[in-house]
């Protein structure tokens, strides 16, 4: 899926594998806190080195006035799941609004599992509208 948008400085053009590679380098940069997930709580292994062809892990929706990202993560026991999303869905917010000039809208974190020494699987969804 390619993405255009028009600024006053030119027209960008990007992929969405290129938002991925940003969610990729923010819930690496958790350490450890959280790691990538599909929607079925299977972890993507190897976080650290994007495998640009597998996005499983989010969906893209372009609306009129703004980008919606929503991303797959399984958070790791004690690491507390809202303080964990609230941080991931910022710091991507941010990120991509940065790097591509996008207007985001809403991030949604949708929580697949708890790992502790066992994957707990679960949904929950923690949504930040902008």
């Amino acid at each position: 899926m390619l993405f255009t948008e028009t600024t006053g400085l030119g027209t960008i053009r990007y992929d969405q594998h290129i938002i991925g590679n940003i969610i990729r380098h923010v819930v690496a940069e958790t350490d450890g806190a959280a790691l990538l997930s599909d929607p079925k709580g299977r972890i993507r292994r190897n976080p650290g080195k994007p495998d640009n062809d597998d996005v499983s892990f989010m969906e893209l929706k372009r609306t009129k006035e703004a980008l919606d990202i929503r991303c797959c993560v399984v958070v790791k026991f004690g690491a507390g799941i809202q303080r964990t999303a609230s941080v991931i869905s910022g710091a991507v917010r941010r990120e991509v609004s940065r790097i591509t000039g996008e207007t985001v809208g809403t991030v949604t974190i949708v929580v697949t599992g708890v790992l502790a020494k066992n994957l707990s699987k679960r949904h929950i969804e923690v949504t930040a509208h902008a």
